[in-house]
């Protein structure tokens, strides 16, 4: 019933004066009405109290959670800039090795395998012929860090003592990086 009342019309005095006229009333009619009353003022106070926290928790859980869509976002953009400047780096040894090699470099792609499960222990690099990426089974040139092996398509098997000095290098710069996951760069897109 009382949120049929509409007191729109009333000022925060009329408001404050009718409370207490309202009270004044209870305590005049009977014991058990001052009682209800005082209940009813104290029930609504915890209820206004209650929403006031509720309120507060949610602005405090909303505010959180754009705290930390920012952070994801900081930490989003942060491994965003990492990537270019990993991917600049290759870029350019990419081009200096199209350049040893003789081919465009929009037909090579580089591949940095920490973990080449199947073929071997430890980290590998790759270049393959054409933008194939990551899943081929025969490479241009592979290049094992461990032991430092070449292993070179048939045209390039007399490069080798060329190109293992490129291979070590850019290997180095890969472990510098702190590559822990396949890294391809395709020089088309480059």
């Amino acid at each position: 019933m009382s949120d049929d009342l509409d007191f729109s019309e009333l000022s925060d005095d009329q408001i404050v004066e009718l409370a207490v006229a309202l009270a004044r009333e209870a305590m005049r009619r009977n014991p058990a009405l001052q009682a209800a009353f005082a209940q009813a003022l104290l029930d609504e106070r915890e209820r206004v109290e209650a929403a006031a926290r509720g309120s507060a928790r949610v602005k405090q859980a909303a505010a959180q959670r754009l705290e930390q869509d920012a952070e994801r976002a900081e930490l989003a953009a942060e491994r965003e800039r990492r990537r270019q400047r990993i991917h600049g780096a290759l870029v350019a040894y990419l081009a200096r090795l199209a350049e040893i090699i003789g081919r465009p470099l929009g037909e090579l792609t580089l591949v940095w395998k920490p973990k080449d499960y199947g073929r071997g222990p430890g980290p590998r690099l790759q270049v393959n012929q054409g933008a194939t990426g990551a899943d081929v089974r025969w490479h241009l040139l592979d290049f094992v860090a461990v032991d430092e092996r070449l292993y070179t398509s048939p045209g390039l098997r007399s490069r080798q003592t060329e190109l293992l000095p490129w291979f070590r290098e850019v290997a180095a710069v890969a472990n510098a990086f702190g590559l822990v996951h396949t890294f391809v760069v395709k020089g088309i897109e480059a």
